[in-house]
């Protein structure tokens, strides 16, 4: 970029020259080279009023769905979004339309129970409201939980009843990623009362990817945070990405690709942390018997200073001293 910057009669030439001849050969780059390549792209457009010739593009259109060049695009496209806005992005497209087809949908929830559409009201609209005036109200998690067990969950069964609680949830959340961590802080314990298992948790991740399916952005965050507060297990996340639906996606979509990144670089750095944690308490404990080791000493020495004076044992050191030395010896150990 600051190449770029500093000599615009020759340098973005040859960077453009560059991303051409990386895109004629896309087809042949390892999979994390291209999503390398769409995050830098997207990146450096957004940094120059996302200029970019795409009519050279256009034809992509007419390729397969799953074609390397056609998701290339779609992906540069759908990162432009994120690091923009969709007017944005849709106008620097304007000298190539039809490429509008590939923009993302505009990330807007998919909420179920919304009554502003015209939808026809349902029992589940009335829980949803009841659950939507708890969470304003500030109920705690455990009013919550007492609620759904004792009300909903009877009445509805496990699916309809996390179809809902997600869904509020996720719809109270939705204003901001701050509203979302809000939210999952205060409520967690509900999702972990409700989904304890590996086959439920698969359930919660694919209510979270419905209510988003229209941000790829959100999905992954959502998914992410859940597993960060342990609502969520990478076994859960990883059988979900590899579950029939998601597969067809593999080769048209970035989507389940990130999740499935995101959840092995957060298992990687748990790893990471606890390796050095059970590192770091080896030492305390080599440590903790090395000082055990030198109170038992100093003990066993004071008692060796015991002598027998008419038969009776006399101390070689006052009382005190010895009820001390004890005391630190059973504390060391």
């Amino acid at each position: 970029m600051d190449l770029c910057k500093a000599l615009p009669g020759a340098f973005p030439a040859v960077v453009a020259g560059a991303v051409r001849a990386l895109f004629e050969k896309i087809a042949d780059l390892d999979m994390e080279c291209r999503n390398r390549l769409i995050l830098w792209f997207s990146h450096h457009l957004s940094n120059f009023q996302f200029i970019w010739p795409w009519e050279e593009w256009a034809y992509v259109l007419n390729l397969p769905k799953w074609a390397p060049q056609r998701v290339f695009v779609q992906e540069v496209l759908e990162r432009e979004v994120r690091l923009s806005y969709w007017e944005k992005v849709k106008q620097s497209i304007e000298n190539a339309p039809a490429l509008e087809e590939l923009l993302p949908p505009k990330g807007s929830p998919n909420f179920k129970y919304s009554v502003e559409d015209g939808r026809e009201k349902t029992e589940y609209h009335a829980i949803s409201a009841e659950l939507s005036n708890k969470v304003k109200g500030r109920a705690t998690a455990r009013e919550v939980i007492a609620w759904i067990e004792e009300t909903v969950l009877p009445a509805h069964g496990f699916e309809s009843t996390l179809s809902v609680i997600v869904q509020i949830l996720l719809d109270i959340g939705s204003k901001s990623f701050t509203h979302l961590i809000t939210v999952l802080e205060r409520y967690g314990q509900v999702i972990t009362r409700l989904c304890p298992d590996l086959e439920k948790q698969i359930l919660l991740i694919a209510e979270v990817s419905s209510y988003w399916e229209n941000s790829t952005q959100m999905t992954a965050l959502a998914i992410d945070r859940m597993m960060g507060y342990r609502l969520l297990s990478n076994l859960a996340i990883i059988k979900w990405v590899f579950s029939p639906p998601n597969i067809e996606q593999f080769h048209i979509s970035d989507r389940p690709w990130e999740i499935l990144g995101n959840a092995i670089s957060k298992t990687y750095n748990r790893m990471s942390d606890l390796r050095k944690e059970v590192l770091s308490l080896k030492k305390n404990v080599l440590v903790a018997e090395e000082a055990a080791a030198r109170a038992k000493a100093e003990l066993d020495a004071s008692e060796s200073k015991l002598t027998l004076m008419n038969g009776e044992p006399v101390m070689g050191n006052s009382p005190v001293k010895m009820k001390r030395l004890k005391s630190h010896a059973d504390k060391a150990k």
